[in-house]
């Protein structure tokens, strides 16, 4: 069913537009929130995980064998930790900033080894390396677009830290997609 046209450019263009997507989706629920006056950090799983995971199946199941669980199991699984912290934190003063990247790699750690569990190894077992490399990457982008802001504020004028904020979060999906492929890279005999 694999054809030579899965490539590095276009896992990068999806993932790109699903890292779009998934900060549309977190900013329309954060509005939604913020109008019922709620506070919930559960939304940038949910959103971030739906986006990415939907842009991924989107691509990989025109080359390969993978079903919606792929997109049900990014959503979910990389909610719950945020879930969690949610509940926790209605409790226990608990501090996002410190707890943060915490929080993302028990997500993404637990929804990419469910995916290759699940998804990638029945069908390609040379895919293991999915777990590492998609922790990587979604460290890797979110240290990048969560602490960029405070050290641009100390070093430039805010409509300057607004425009690299923009380039930084723009930039930040294909760069999860350029880390991530390897994880990905799917042989055609694979399949």
């Amino acid at each position: 069913m694999a054809t030579s046209s899965f490539t590095f450019k276009k896992w990068i263009i999806y993932t790109g537009i699903g890292w779009f997507l998934g900060v549309l989706l977190v900013l329309f629920l954060a509005g939604l929130l913020e109008f019922l006056h709620l506070d919930f950090q559960f939304i940038v799983g949910f959103g971030m995980g739906l986006g990415v995971g939907l842009s991924h199946w989107l691509l990989l199941r025109k080359y390969f064998l993978i079903s919606f669980n792929w997109v049900v199991i990014q959503s979910i699984v990389l909610t719950i930790p945020f879930l969690i912290f949610d509940i926790f934190s209605r409790y226990y003063n608990l501090p996002i900033e410190k707890l943060i990247l915490f929080i993302i790699a028990c997500g993404v750690t637990s929804s990419s080894y469910l995916q290759y569990y699940f998804l990638l190894k029945p069908n390609s077992p040379n895919t293991k390396e999915w777990i590492l490399f998609s922790l990587i990457g979604w460290l890797s982008v979110s240290i990048l677009c969560i602490y960029s802001y405070p050290v641009l504020m100390h070093y430039f004028t805010r409509n300057i830290v607004v425009i690299v904020n923009l380039i930084i979060f723009t930039s930040a999906g294909p760069l999860l997609g350029f880390i991530t492929w390897k994880g990905i890279d799917i042989k055609v005999s694979d399949y």
